[in-house]
């Protein structure tokens, strides 16, 4: 799923079922030759793979958007049953490039707008 804030835009994506323990790999990659952002997500248990390209849009003076903020979610309001029995989803080996260039130390933090089930994201490492 895609979705910003200003304005207000939602690109929902085909879902798969994934269970506790399996390992989701997500990326994003700009197409500058169709100016748009190729966002993959694949399970790796049976790799299912979903691929949702998303336009750049211009911004009110009509320029194309800057994106420089990287936000990995997982926020879905479910049963309670639904989340992994210990209550955590993992992120592991973050990588995020800009410019063609790998970002040395990348500032991470783990937050939650509701909470869910008391479901919390752990990061691992950069």
């Amino acid at each position: 799923e895609y979705f910003q804030w200003k304005p207000v835009h939602n690109i929902n994506s085909n879902s798969h079922k994934v269970n506790a323990g399996d390992v989701v790999y997500g990326n994003i990659t700009y197409v500058a030759a169709s100016n748009l952002y190729r966002m993959v997500h694949s399970s790796l248990k049976d790799n299912w793979s979903v691929q949702t390209d998303i336009p750049i849009q211009k911004d009110d003076k009509g320029d194309y958007k800057n994106f420089t903020i990287v936000y990995f979610v997982m926020e879905k309001e479910w049963k309670c049953a639904q989340y992994p029995p210990n209550n955590e989803v993992t992120f592991y080996d973050i990588r995020v490039d800009y410019d063609g260039q790998t970002v040395a130390n990348p500032t991470v933090k783990t937050a939650f707008v509701d909470d869910v089930c008391n479901c919390r994201a752990k990061q691992l490492n950069s």
